[in-house]
């Protein structure tokens, strides 16, 4: 009996001492590479005729370039808020977070993989599965902060669900091309940056 309460106390009492640093950084590794992955499938895939290619597919570069600063620095950032001000529930975020941290660099590697498919509506279709998952990850977020300012976390969640409904309605339609979403995407990145880029430079 002694032996069980003692390992429920060990899986879930929360330790706030414990040292969280080298955990954001193992994690930004696995992440990291994840994304370097999908920019090594952009240049294997080009390496025929790399300039042609690029040019062939400069909107769809563009917009792999916005997301990837978009979605390098941000989501384990957002981890790391987590880890500090969260009081309690600490190891739903092994259970929850981490895996839809990594999900979100598994989809940007999809969009990297696809970038030459002559149907660029999979390539967009990428971008809008990846701002369906930020929106749910985001909002769980925000019901967990819910005694912190994440005014940077509102805006993209309004902004992501403002596109995605956007992108869907263009698809379910079919009123939608090419440049059209490309535009739906420009747009909904460079909102993103213009509002809340000085929450990618500095810490909270």
């Amino acid at each position: 009996m002694t032996n069980i309460k003692a390992l429920k106390r060990n899986l879930f009492i929360e330790k706030p001492g414990m040292e969280t640093t080298k955990f954001i950084e193992i994690l930004e590794i696995i992440y990291a590479i994840i994304l370097a992955c999908g920019l090594a499938a952009i240049l294997l895939k080009f390496e025929n005729d790399l300039i042609k290619n690029f040019i062939n597919s400069r909107k769809e570069i563009f917009i792999i370039i916005l997301v990837l600063t978009r979605f390098f620095f941000a989501p384990s950032k957002n981890v790391k808020i987590l880890v500090d001000k969260l009081e309690k529930g600490k190891f739903f975020i092994m259970l929850w977070d981490v895996p839809l941290l990594i999900i979100h660099s598994f989809i940007f590697y999809f969009m990297c993989y696809v970038i030459d498919n002559e149907d660029v509506k999979i390539f967009y279709l990428g971008f809008l599965t990846l701002l369906l998952v930020n929106i749910i990850w985001l909002i769980t977020i925000c019901g967990r902060l819910r005694k912190e300012k994440v005014l940077n976390i509102k805006i993209w969640i309004f902004n992501n669900i403002f596109f995605s409904i956007l992108f869907a309605l263009s698809l379910w339609f079919d009123f939608g091309s090419p440049i059209i979403w490309f535009l739906f995407a420009l747009s909904n990145s460079w909102i993103d940056l213009i509002l809340t880029h000085m929450y990618y430079i500095y810490e909270r």
